[in-house]
């Protein structure tokens, strides 16, 4: 690994507690950190423990940050993981002023019951 004065290498667990290392790696972590820091997520226990935190701070930094969010995926606590996923995908949905439930309703339109006319038919009728 790289130099032991590096902060990222001076501060791993268990020198600080696995949330101190998060902290850290939030100020620390660079483009030029990424390939020590994707030797350093080779650590599962590690990545077990801080994974999940760590995804909100790789996905700024793709393409380059690729190869450490796969070893979150394949390293990290798998439920953790995906729920810190979910939840920053349903972030960058509400961003764009959308919903799940407005994407699902695009893609599936309600059917029409014989009878009843849809709210968007409502003002097309012929007069």
């Amino acid at each position: 690994m790289a130099s032991d004065d590096n902060p990222l290498i001076k501060a791993l667990p268990p020198a600080v507690d696995y949330l101190s290392y998060l902290t850290i790696l939030e100020y620390n972590l660079t483009l030029e950190q990424l390939p020590l820091l994707h030797d350093i997520l080779q650590d599962t226990a590690l990545t077990a423990n801080i994974g999940w935190d760590l995804v909100h701070l790789l996905l700024p930094l793709l393409p380059e940050s690729q190869s450490c969010l796969q070893d979150v995926a394949r390293l990290g606590n798998p439920r953790e993981v995906i729920l810190k996923v979910t939840e920053l995908l349903e972030a960058l949905n509400a961003s764009d002023g959308s919903t799940f439930e407005d994407d699902e309703e695009k893609e599936n339109p309600p059917e029409r019951i014989e009878g009843q006319e849809r709210p968007d038919e409502e003002d097309a009728s012929p007069t």
